[in-house]
């Protein structure tokens, strides 16, 4: 797997909120097709994804995004446009202490809403922990330098080409455990290595009448 993210803007109180741009990319290469007729050579994601914060005195925060992008095999990136987005609310109980609530609702896939909640703890400034769905992370911050761990629920349904015997779609389900290393170098650009393991991985292939 090769991911990456760009950040084309940070706008600031813009209707009250902020609204930041970014492009993202995920890669999905398969070193062999491990004795399944339908497993693609590669898939990838590319959105463009845009998340709208508004902030209140009272603690309370919401956020809606959208990150309408290609999910699709690399030899069908045709078949695979899709318009995910999300609402969430977060609640600031303490300074130290905060929850979150809200789905992403990804219309045309597999799976149709995924649940956004958990809570976050940073007791401080070099220590931050979150406990969460889709994805809970701890992370100690010493200047530039952050370590972490990771462990992520991932569920993405790729568009396929329907023809010569692929399915439709091919939805990849699995769970990431693992950790790493982050440099800032400038507050513009961030080096980050991970490794881990990918556990209970499954794939659905589906096509209008049918799925494995």
């Amino acid at each position: 797997e090769v991911a990456g993210r760009f950040n084309l803007a940070q706008w600031r109180n813009v209707l009250s909120g902020d609204l930041d741009i970014d492009l993202r990319l995920r890669s999905i290469i398969f070193a062999n097709d491990a004795n399944y007729p339908v497993m693609p050579t590669g898939l990838i994601e590319l959105p463009l994804e845009a998340e709208w914060t508004w902030r209140f005195l009272n603690g309370f925060s919401w956020q809606m995004g959208m990150r309408p992008g290609v999910y699709a095999d690399v030899e069908a990136l045709g078949d695979g446009f899709g318009i995910p987005f999300k609402g969430a609310l977060y609640v600031a109980v303490t300074p130290e202490f905060s929850f979150m609530v809200g789905a992403e609702v990804r219309p045309g896939w597999n799976l149709v809403a995924m649940p956004l909640v958990g809570i976050a703890w940073e007791p401080a400034d070099f220590f931050r922990l979150t406990l969460a769905a889709p994805q809970s992370t701890a992370l100690i911050q010493v200047g530039p330098v952050g370590l972490f761990g990771t462990l992520a629920w991932r569920n993405t349904t790729f568009g396929m080409s329907g023809e010569d015997g692929d399915p439709d779609q091919l939805t990849v389900e699995d769970l990431q455990l693992g950790g790493g290393l982050s440099i800032a170098f400038t507050d513009a650009f961030r080096l980050t290595a991970e490794s881990g393991l990918l556990v209970n991985r499954t794939l659905l292939a589906e096509d209008d009448s049918s799925d494995d």
